[in-house]
């Protein structure tokens, strides 16, 4: 039984914002191993990604505030690929 309580609490601490561009572009940490971009200018958000290689790609700042929701985040249509 301790095991099943383990597995919800870690996979209750996903999605979450993890990162911005600016105050254009915000990245969502998914899973332990993917994520996905929020363009929010351009109201878009990008399939998921390994994480390790959305970091590597572009210049990520630590989040301030103001900034979306994750519930306004999410509700961005996704781009298909």
């Amino acid at each position: 039984m301790a095991t099943r309580q383990i597995k919800t609490k870690i996979a209750s601490e996903f999605p979450k914002i993890i990162a911005q561009q600016d105050q254009e572009a915000y990245l969502i940490q998914t899973s332990q191993e993917l994520a996905q971009v929020v363009d929010w200018d351009d109201k878009e958000r990008f399939p998921e990604l390994n994480l390790q290689s959305i970091l590597a790609r572009g210049y990520w700042e630590d989040l301030t505030v103001p900034h979306p929701t994750l519930e306004e985040l999410l509700k961005v249509k996704l781009v298909k690929s």
